[in-house]
């Protein structure tokens, strides 16, 4: 497939969804207040709006692109297919490991290992004051920031409950 061709199907599949989320947004969620206000509707339609608006720019784009002969093979210069697979289970393990551990240890405990974890095992770092400054570091600024700051709730531990 050329690389226009893919650029159309990712184009047309992105504004089929988009085109389903927001009308699934107008389907669900009412317009409180004012006749010229979104409300609580305005901000998830607006990223329907913008992912549609976006495919199609990568649709239109993908017909005004000169059709250049080098990129019009698709070619298996990318990595083997053992390391690909790597890659999409080593993810999905990782996210389901991150899952268990929200529920285990809470967010604080979970983040610290999942990063840590993440860099030794994916990435290969070695050096530990650098993944221990990671791991809290990415745990701490996201805590602060989005607990503290925004006020959101993060999950705490069934097993563990450190928390501040």
């Amino acid at each position: 497939m050329t690389q226009q061709g893919r650029d159309r199907l990712a184009g047309s599949i992105l504004f089929v969804l988009a085109a389903l989320w927001c009308w699934g947004v107008v389907a669900t969620i009412p317009v409180l207040g004012a006749e010229g206000r979104l409300g609580p509707r305005g901000f998830p339609l607006g990223l329907g709006l913008l992912l549609a608006a976006f495919s199609a720019l990568l649709i239109v784009s993908s017909f005004l692109s000169p059709k250049d002969e080098a990129v019009q093979e698709l070619k298996a210069d990318g990595p083997p297919l053992g390391v690909e697979l790597w890659a999409v289970l080593s993810t999905l393990g990782f996210l389901g490991g991150y899952t268990v551990l929200l529920w285990a240890a809470g967010f604080l405990v979970a983040t610290v290992i999942i990063v840590a974890a993440g860099l030794v095992l994916i990435l290969g770092k070695r050096n530990w004051l650098f993944v221990a400054l990671m791991s809290f570091g990415t745990a701490l600024v996201v805590f602060v920031t989005f607990n503290k700051i925004l006020g959101v709730y993060l999950p705490h531990g069934r097993w563990i409950d450190i928390w501040f």
